[in-house]
């Protein structure tokens, strides 16, 4: 097996980065299927790795999607999802219930591990709301800089930017965007809105980005530093 640098610094059993031994994949893209309510199901899966953190497991069961590797701690699947997971010999990566990390940011790091930068997430949607915050908080995380994370809602679709770099939104004129600052944002400039920044500073927690709207089919986002959560909704969607 071939040895890849660990620049991220995502293996447990690797604290101070270096040599890490590589996890051969023939992916390029992967879907991860989180717990909680599931709303949005994948439309074309392709050749993608598929991931279920904990009982994300029972909504690719559910959808009737074959889910390559299960993991987290297995406090929350059905047993249904246990005895399918078993019986159908899924590789299983299972952890303490005591530890540093959610199933979701471990479902993550599997697919980065494997050289996976492509990741769409499904699931997730409702719940604790300190799972929820989690989840959407953790997409910010400086460790998944270069990797493209894409979260399909019910609502709207929720894409992690985090400085320096750039998002290209495509879709329909009209269509809602905000942008959530979840830390302070500099430099934050954008295209094709109709509420237009330019090299402007948006403060953690400012409501100064929310409902924007696209004036023309193709949009883009960029900021210098900082983290930021865009998050786009159909045409229509009411405005608060």
């Amino acid at each position: 097996m071939s040895t890849v640098t660990d620049p991220l610094n995502l293996r447990l059993d690797n604290p101070s980065g270096g040599r890490v031994e590589a996890i051969e994949t023939r992916h390029d893209r992967a879907m991860v299927f989180a717990g909680g309510a599931m709303t949005v199901s994948p439309a074309d899966l392709g050749d993608a790795f598929v991931v279920a953190c904990d009982s994300g497991y029972d909504h690719a069961l559910a959808a009737g999607i074959a889910v390559d590797l299960l993991v987290g701690d297995m406090d929350s699947i059905s047993d249904e999802g246990r005895q399918h997971a078993e019986s159908s010999g899924v590789a299983t990566d299972r952890h303490s219930v005591a530890k540093d990390a959610t199933d979701f940011e471990l479902g993550i790091d599997a697919c980065v591990r494997r050289g996976i930068f492509e990741i769409a997430v499904f699931g997730g949607e409702s719940g604790r709301i300190d799972h929820l915050l989690g989840i959407a908080t953790a997409l910010t995380s400086a460790h998944w800089r270069d990797v493209r994370l894409r979260w399909h809602t019910e609502t709207g679709l929720i894409i992690p930017l985090v400085g320096p770099g750039s998002v290209a939104l495509d879709m329909p004129v009209g269509s809602v965007v905000s942008l959530i600052a979840v830390s302070d944002c500099s430099a934050v400039s954008t295209n094709g809105l109709a509420w237009t920044l330019n090299h402007d500073r948006l403060a953690r927690g400012t409501s100064r980005g929310l409902s924007n709207e696209t004036t023309a089919l193709s949009a883009a986002v960029s900021i210098t530093d900082g983290a930021m959560l865009v998050i786009t909704s159909p045409k229509g969607t009411a405005h608060t």
